[in-house]
């Protein structure tokens, strides 16, 4: 799968565009279900996608030949429970964690089991994105299905509070659910979704299945997660919830038709015979999916790069997700590309006001890089105080780097010690110095330059060593 970064959307946009650009691309969505679990049982005719086709789908075998399988990566399934049912009965595959439901362990109602094998499933068709990674059942109700925000938040609290303790080590939480927006007991699990980011933990939950225009579920809805929509066979699957002026969704996965683990006699395997395949499988639709997708490509990438953040992580996937819908700046994870990404930014994340994409973020995604290297395809935020930049395009409003060695530049104003890009159209250079082939900026106020030619319109800088001068003024102190 060709990796397509996300900034290469022609203009820096904001939640309230992007939530416009989904609605406008999503089908006429079905009604939302009343559960809170984000995917349904499908009825559907034909079969649908196995685990090992979905992970095919997002470029995730090319990340295991790399050898980043997520082995070494817990993910905490924060769910309805984990049956152990063949491609999860490795030994040591499935960890006991919190238990909200009481009574035997397993996964009564069945959701869960679908979560846990399109994440880390083991075996043939069963091979989920991450099938190196061990999974943490984190169990929040029984047969019933029903859950509480207050279960949420305990089950959240629980991951964080035991995420390195009896030889876990808990880098990633799936919550394949959500609490509607402005209802009770939202904002509690927005809090609860913080605490695990600051604690290391990339918390990775469903937008929602409310459809087109609808807000996103808490705790989605908080910049810190990465909020994830679902794909379907026409682009955007209808069901999605695309978000409002304040959050849309930052990536997409495959989430229509697909062929979950089955936990035998489970609640959702009694209410849709239909939806059952074969003797393993649970057919379904919905964010849910999507999410446990996107939570095995991060146990991928961390398994290869454990010194990531949570900030990092987001930045990695959404920055080399590959486009599902034309002119829509959210696509779909790509493990492989986002592995072969071999930096990321540091303290990147979206805000309660806007999403990726947007240059006002207050926590620092297009807002301000203050990381030790990119080396991504583009960038269009308003400051970067990086040590190196290798990019292909810069397109921000300031650089404040230690060095550049992009293909392009059209920047306002460069304050870096070093340039050695293919060309230069900024509004102004104010480096140490510059080593690229040619200027085509307004002005320079540099210390030295050492560029094939130059054509700006005015020169200011201390000394001149270039091969050739074509600007309309001079003021440097020698000419070489």
């Amino acid at each position: 799968m060709t990796a397509s970064p996300y900034s290469r959307t022609a203009a820096l946009v904001g939640a309230s565009a992007i939530a416009a650009m989904l609605v406008a691309a999503a089908p006429a969505a079905p009604a939302p279900s009343p559960g809170r679990w984000l995917g349904s049982a499908s009825t559907a005719a034909g079969t649908g996608l196995s685990p090992a086709a979905v992970a095919a789908r997002v470029d995730a075998p090319a990340a295991w030949r790399a050898g980043a399988t997520g082995a070494g990566v817990d993910v905490a399934v924060v769910d309805t429970g984990i049956a152990r049912v063949p491609g999860l009965d490795s030994p040591g595959q499935v960890l006991r964690g919190f238990d909200a439901a009481g009574g035997a362990r397993g996964d009564a109602y069945g959701h869960g089991t679908v979560m846990a094998g399109l994440i880390a499933g083991r075996g043939g068709q069963a091979e989920g994105v991450a099938p190196g990674a061990r999974l943490v059942d984190v169990r929040l109700s029984g047969r019933a299905g029903a859950v509480s925000a207050t279960d949420i938040v305990r089950g959240i609290d629980w991951t964080v509070g035991h995420a390195h303790t009896g030889g876990r080590n808990i880098r990633v939480l799936n919550l394949s659910a959500g609490v509607p927006a402005g209802a009770p007991g939202a904002a509690a699990v927005q809090a609860a979704a913080r605490r695990a980011v600051a604690a290391g933990i990339v918390v990775v939950a469903a937008a929602g299945n409310s459809g087109a225009g609808a807000p996103v579920d808490a705790p989605a809805a908080d910049a810190a997660v990465i909020a994830v929509g679902a794909t379907g066979s026409t682009g955007l699957l209808a069901a999605t919830s695309t978000g409002d002026a304040t959050r849309a969704p930052d990536l997409l996965a495959p989430g229509e038709r697909i062929l979950g683990l089955r936990s035998p006699g489970s609640a959702l395997a009694a209410q849709h015979p239909q939806a059952l395949i074969g003797t393993r499988w649970l057919r379904g639709s919905g964010t849910s999916h999507a999410t446990a997708v996107v939570s095995g490509a991060v146990a991928v990438l961390l398994s290869a790069r454990p010194d990531l953040t949570p900030d990092q992580v987001k930045a990695l996937l959404v920055g080399t997700s590959s486009p599902v819908v034309a002119g829509v700046p959210v696509g779909q994870a790509d493990v492989a590309a986002a592995l072969a990404a071999t930096a990321a930014p540091a303290g990147v994340r979206g805000s309660a006001s806007t999403t990726i994409g947007d240059d006002a973020h207050t926590a620092g995604y297009g807002a301000g890089w203050r990381g030790s290297g990119w080396r991504g395809a583009g960038w269009r935020g308003a400051g970067w105080r990086g040590a190196g930049w290798r990019g292909a395009g810069w397109r921000g409003a300031g650089w404040r780097g230690a060095g550049w060695r992009g293909a392009g530049w059209r920047g306002a104003g460069w304050r870096g010690a070093g340039w050695r890009g293919a060309g230069w159209r900024g509004a102004g250079w104010r480096g140490a110095g510059w080593r690229g082939a040619g200027w085509r900026g307004a002005g320079w106020r540099g210390a030295g330059w050492r560029g094939a030619g130059w054509r700006g319109a005015g020169w200011r800088g201390a000394g001149w060593r270039g091969a050739g001068w074509r600007g309309a003024g001079w003021r440097g102190a020698g000419w070489r």
